[in-house]
């Protein structure tokens, strides 16, 4: 069907590509051979007057006198003989920066041609044993060598023949592994989840469950990160990566995954540190590292001043984007994104024909007061002990708070930063000192005017984040007032393809009424339409 959910999953493992450092026997002067690990790379079609090669009345455009400004991928100095075969074997060797386990390898040679390595044998190995070796002999221009081998970290590859005579050996990219596309009939029970918090003060994690029916003879090695691409007909659901998976029956998986913010808290700690008038790009470009995102031109340049602890990456995004009174979303897209809460009109409108019925009202408890503490840290305390022991090598000492003008006795500093320090020492009494930042809490508050004499006191408070700072705390309480202020949300199901979570939409609730707001959760269900449960949180209704 064109419309139906379709998830790609990309059955290889995570980092090898980016941890492979490649050499070849036979290689054109003009050609970078790290351009097979690009996943995009495509070589150009270019006439090369290799025998019966040149199709006239086709694309190819004759030879460049600058080949060394393409992307060729290898382009072997030899060529095949009449009968295809190379006098000396073209060998290419991967070596890896770590142990990885795959399904197999997937080669790109020339789809122009088009023309492939007809004779082949592979081998992995683990430092200089032997794991594994088998020969092959594609058929096609773009070839899977089907082999399960764990925990490699060197690949030989040997290149014997040309699928025609007198052909150069040319390989466009290489990957660990195998791409499949499942459609509904293979993955079911598919629950797709996705939200976002339009002023970040939770970061939720966006989910993906469904059951796998595998139709193929060739098996699965899911490992943690593997990327899954979730589709809907052309419109793309979101980008998954598994967390965990197991084994439900025969020819059954169950996979969970998650969505890049997940992945983020997967990638380890960020550092943190203390902040004076630095820009948000800056302090997000280290906390997202590898992971892709956007961040709204409008917050590039905001400058943020503060503390960011030694803590999982997910939570001091959380703290960059609440300090930004940004939302943060991956629904319906590649990346993270990083931007303002949307204002203005309804971008979608679900009446009665979107609406499968008319959408639940749940009221929250009136706000009554809206509190937010913004945080400074000053210097001028007192030094104190951080580390006094006997040490031989080193030792990785976290501090329970930032700390500045740090020094040693008896050891050296290796490196330092406002939350830890590693230091060494050859076995004599290592005094390591600093002095602790001071952190002064100030509290601002807004009063709800329109609470009345049988309202219970109620508050919200932000509390806890340290990158809010008394300058740009008045403006962030405006906007976290404005939220809190809003007691109703819609809950329904809907048709929905394009929508993304953090939108304006409209909705048609039980009593026929239209109502506003942003929307802040999908869960879908997918069968020959696209339908989600949705909850919309609307905007404040203007008091008469």
């Amino acid at each position: 069907m064109a419309n139906d959910l379709k998830i790609t999953y990309i059955d290889e493992p995570v980092g090898a590509l980016e941890g492979t450092t490649p050499s070849v026997t036979s290689l054109q002067a003009f050609c970078a051979l790290e351009d097979i690990l690009d996943t995009k790379n495509t070589a150009p079609q270019r006439a090369t007057l290799e025998d019966g090669y040149w199709v006239l009345g086709t694309a190819y455009r004759f030879f460049s006198d600058e080949p060394e400004k393409e992307t060729w991928g290898l382009f072997s100095q030899a060529i095949s003989g009449g009968d295809g075969a190379f006098t000396t074997p073209v060998v290419l060797t991967l070596e890896l920066d770590d142990l990885y386990s795959s399904i197999g390898l997937t080669l790109r040679f020339d789809p122009y041609g088009p023309t492939w390595c007809s004779d082949m044998t592979a081998a992995w190995y683990r430092d200089d044993t032997l794991l594994a070796q088998e020969d092959f002999t594609p058929d096609d221009w773009e070839y899977t060598c089907y082999k399960e081998v764990r925990n490699f970290n060197k690949v030989v590859l040997t290149f014997k023949a040309m699928s025609h005579g007198y052909r150069y050996l040319k390989l466009e990219r290489i990957s660990y592994g195998i791409t499949r596309v499942f459609d509904s009939e293979e993955c079911y029970a598919a629950d797709l989840y996705q939200d976002t918090n339009v002023v970040s003060d939770e970061l939720a994690v966006n989910t993906l469950d469904f059951t796998l029916r595998n139709r193929s003879d060739v098996g699965f090695l899911f490992q943690r990160r593997q990327g899954l691409r979730v589709t809907f007909g052309d419109e793309l659901l979101g980008i998954y990566h598994i967390s965990t998976s197991s084994r439900a029956g025969k020819n059954l998986y169950d996979i969970h995954a998650v969505d890049k913010v997940g992945l983020l808290e997967m990638a380890g700690d960020h550092a943190g540190g203390v902040y004076n008038g630095v820009a948000a790009s800056v302090i997000l470009a280290e906390i997202m590292g590898a992971i892709p995102y956007t961040l709204a031109s409008s917050l590039a340049s905001v400058t943020l001043t503060g503390w960011l602890p030694k803590a999982p990456r997910r939570d001091n995004l959380q703290q960059v984007a609440f300090a930004l009174g940004a939302m943060v979303r991956t629904g319906h897209s590649e990346a993270v994104d990083i931007l303002p809460m949307p204002t203005g009109n309804a971008t979608a409108s679900w009446g009665q024909t979107e609406s499968y019925e008319g959408g639940s009202m749940e009221t929250a408890a009136p706000v009554t007061e809206v509190q937010l503490v913004a945080y400074e840290y000053l210097t001028g305390g007192e030094s104190e002990t951080l580390y006094d022991a006997e040490l031989t090598g080193q030792a990785h000492v976290d501090f329970d708070a930032p700390v500045y003008g740090l020094a040693i006795t008896g050891g050296e500093i290796v490196s330092s930063d406002a939350n830890g320090a590693v230091i060494a020492g050859t076995g004599t009494q290592v005094v390591l000192t600093g002095t602790k930042y001071k952190e002064v809490k100030r509290i601002y508050a807004k009063e709800n005017p329109l609470r009345s004499g049988n309202d219970e006191d109620s508050p919200v408070r932000y509390e806890g984040m340290t990158l809010v700072s008394p300058a740009m705390a008045p403006v962030l309480l405006e906007k976290l007032y404005g939220v809190c202020m809003r007691q109703d949300t819609v809950k329904g199901k809907v048709l929905t393809v394009t929508e993304r979570p953090g939108e304006r939409v409209s909705i048609l609730t039980d009593d026929g009424e239209m109502r506003t707001g942003h929307l802040i959760s999908l869960d879908y269900t997918a069968t020959g339409k696209l339908a989600a449960d949705v909850a919309v949180l609307c905007d404040e209704e203007d008091e008469t």
